[in-house]
């Protein structure tokens, strides 16, 4: 059975260490990614180059993703990190199982940016779910979820990282079909691919928020919150700093 996964970066080099683990072959795994020149992605492309793994770039092109799934005769594809929405002809395919990891809560965290938004949002709780691909974006029914406590010292990156582990862990019962589709219930919510207040804290918040905030901005090497003062803006990582930064504000 031939295995496709759609992903890219550190979190592609963790799927196929886990494929591996679990005795599936470099013969039986096809990696489908984006943009080869991203710094992210070249130690991928280095890692599959290494164990002899197929691997193609698809940027957006659900054609030429269909001819690759439909020669190398995969039983699966999982997408887990791939930025691109799946759309027809993709729904054409008969004998591939298509699969997505999305790290949040459906229905209630569709979209982009779960982990942030739920730190932002004083949610008690984030996770993941495995769920079958539709004509929707992360609506299919669902195959396995869990969630987990979030801390009060949380950040987004620490926070995805933990979920996305836990989730590539699960890999062997996602293949071995060990599961009950399970339609999503309820319209649940959509975010779109927007920071909370662009990325901006708002100095009118209360203090919780605002340490929310800030641990929510928190996934380098992209920007922390940033915090608009006197002198220019500033990058903003602990709250304790922001208490410092607030004299030029």
């Amino acid at each position: 059975m031939n295995i496709a996964i759609c992903t890219q970066g550190s979190v592609g080099i963790s799927i196929v260490r886990k494929l591996f683990e679990l005795q599936i072959k470099p013969s039986e795994i096809i990696v489908i990614t984006c943009n080869t020149q991203s710094l992210s992605n070249r130690p991928l492309i280095d890692f599959l180059h290494y164990f002899n793994i197929s691997w193609v770039v698809v940027e957006n092109n659900m054609q030429k993703l269909v001819k690759i799934l439909s020669e190398k005769n995969s039983g699966f594809l999982i997408s887990i990190s791939y930025k691109y929405i799946f759309k027809d002809p993709i729904f054409s395919l008969k004998n591939t199982l298509l699969i997505n990891l999305h790290p949040g809560i459906l229905p209630d965290y569709r979209g982009w940016l779960s982990v942030p938004w739920a730190i932002f949002n004083d949610e008690r709780y984030a996770g993941y779910s495995y769920h079958l691909i539709d004509s929707g974006v992360d609506s299919g029914s669902i195959i396995l979820n869990e969630k987990f406590p979030i801390l009060k010292t949380s950040t987004a990156f620490d926070l995805h990282f933990y979920l996305m582990n836990r989730a590539i862990d699960q890999l062997g019962k996602i293949i071995s079909g060990d599961w009950v589709a399970v339609p999503q219930v309820g319209k649940g919510k959509y975010y779109k691919n927007l920071l909370p207040n662009n990325g901006y804290i708002d100095t009118s918040w209360d203090s919780p928020k605002i340490e929310r905030f800030i641990r929510a901005m928190f996934f380098p090497p992209y920007n922390g919150a940033i915090l608009k003062t006197k002198v220019g803006e500033k990058e903003i990582f602990s709250f304790e700093q922001y208490l410092l930064e607030l004299k030029d504000v």
